[in-house]
């Protein structure tokens, strides 16, 4: 199975790219400075997977998302901390920005059992590194709540995508919430 990714950082490892190497999944990167509406639009690659980064969302000279990723015939989109923040930003949500939380292992319950959580079990322990983040009381109707950490949002559902806080590339019970969304 062949995946596109839009690489927003260059982070240390473990890298999404290497992770899902490993995993023996296909992976096609692509620079956050590509037009990933139109990359997205013209390729068959099915699941598409925007990367975290150390910019700062709100800064005018950060780059955004493009929301109509969401409503893509065909095509499905994990977005990872700061791709999560854009969109939910752009859509309405209020974010919140606190000093930088740097590397932090935090063990969040999960909401909702499905699809995404199969073979997981609550409480997972998790990474983060995000000084910017959505409430939970500030989710616009329509984002659908899967877990929560002390009141902030860690996992949503919206239109074609699944947004993550957090970063499952290093934790292997993200490992499987990523197998989860791309076996289903």
């Amino acid at each position: 199975m062949k995946i596109g990714i839009f690489n927003y950082t260059k982070r240390e490892s473990p890298t999404i790219e290497r992770v899902l190497d490993n995993l023996g999944f296909d992976v096609s990167v692509y620079d956050y400075k590509e037009n990933h509406f139109e990359i997205m639009k013209k390729s068959n690659i099915k699941y598409w997977i925007f990367t975290g980064s150390p910019m700062d969302v709100n800064k005018d000279t950060a780059p955004q998302i493009d929301k109509r990723i969401l409503r893509m015939e065909g095509k499905r989109v994990f977005l990872i901390c700061y791709s999560m923040e854009s969109i939910l930003e752009q859509l309405g949500c209020t974010l919140v920005k606190r000093e930088r939380n740097r590397k932090r292992v935090f063990f969040m319950d999960i909401i909702y059992q499905n699809y995404l959580t199969k073979g997981i079990s609550s409480p997972i322990r998790a990474w983060r590194n995000h000084e910017t983040y959505i409430p939970v009381n500030k989710l616009i109707p329509g984002v659908k709540l899967q877990s929560q950490y002390e009141g902030e949002v860690m996992t949503c559902f919206y239109m074609n995508a699944v947004m993550t806080q957090w970063h499952p590339e290093h934790c292997d019970d993200g490992k499987q919430m990523l197998i989860n969304w791309l076996n289903r």
